[in-house]
């Protein structure tokens, strides 16, 4: 009889492994489709950044005394043309990760400190939170861990930028590092509306998204997931309806 019990539950296990494993090669194939289909935009948009530097810079040159608003207008230009060449490069290290996604967990790994990474992810989200929402920071100091930063800064970005959204104006989205037995965890927690219950166990699914049409491709979760399995870390999701969600991250060192 123990025997007759035994027998279905590993068959289930290896069918779920089995559906499992299918997901991740169809994902990582996507990946590499999406990464050659949006390396041409960029292209396009890079390709323009130097000739707006020069127009810039011609501008400045042709009037030799601005007042004080055209210099503002100047200074803002400069950070703007700045930002978007960030920005296309962090989209091309995401590009390329994608591309190398099946063999992501083979790079060579740095020395990062979370929290600065974090802080610079939060840096880069400042259109989705600034004189929105409030950030509160717990952080302990903790060790560096051994990881890869493009993929790290990818997975925290997911994270921090599902917790700018789901929270309302004037909310409050908290930020803590702790030192944990063999690693660090980081916890992001935010006021929204909560994960419904029938749905918690789906958002880490490729595809899968709460937000309206338009609004989420279903995609940041899944890669995050699969950037901290790579990293032997782990993500839990605690969530309460109208009462917001929380996302503890394990990294080890």
């Amino acid at each position: 009889s123990l025997l007759i019990g035994l027998i279905p539950g590993q068959k289930q296990q290896q069918q779920t492994y089995l559906v499992q494993s299918e997901k991740r090669v169809a994902f990582g194939n996507l990946l590499a489709g999406l990464s050659h289909e949006l390396n041409n935009p960029l292209t396009f948009i890079y390709s323009t950044l130097e000739p707006l530097r020069e127009s810039h810079q011609y501008l400045k040159n042709l009037l030799k005394n601005p007042d004080e608003k055209t210099q503002g207008v100047f200074q803002d230009l400069e950070k703007i043309v700045n930002n978007m060449e960030k920005g296309i490069d962090r989209a091309e290290g995401i590009i390329k990760q994608f591309r190398e996604f099946p063999a992501s967990q083979l790079k060579e790994k740095q020395e990062i400190n979370l929290e600065e990474l974090i802080d610079k992810c939060i840096d880069l989200l400042a259109h989705k939170w600034k004189d929105k929402i409030q950030i509160q920071k717990d952080y302990e100091g903790v060790p560096k861990i051994a990881g890869r930063t493009v993929e790290l800064e990818q997975a925290f970005t997911n994270i921090l930028s599902n917790a700018f959204d789901a929270s309302p104006e004037g909310g409050i989205v908290k930020i803590a590092s702790h030192q944990v037995t063999a690693g660090v965890k980081i916890t992001i927690k935010d006021m929204g509306a909560g994960i419904p219950r029938e749905v918690i166990s789906k958002i880490f699914d490729p595809f899968f998204t709460t937000k309206g049409q338009g609004e989420g491709t279903g995609l940041g979760l899944a890669i995050t997931l699969q950037i901290i399995k790579n990293h032997r870390g782990s993500v839990e999701v605690i969530s309460e309806e109208e009462e917001g969600t929380e996302f503890l991250i394990f990294l080890p060192y």
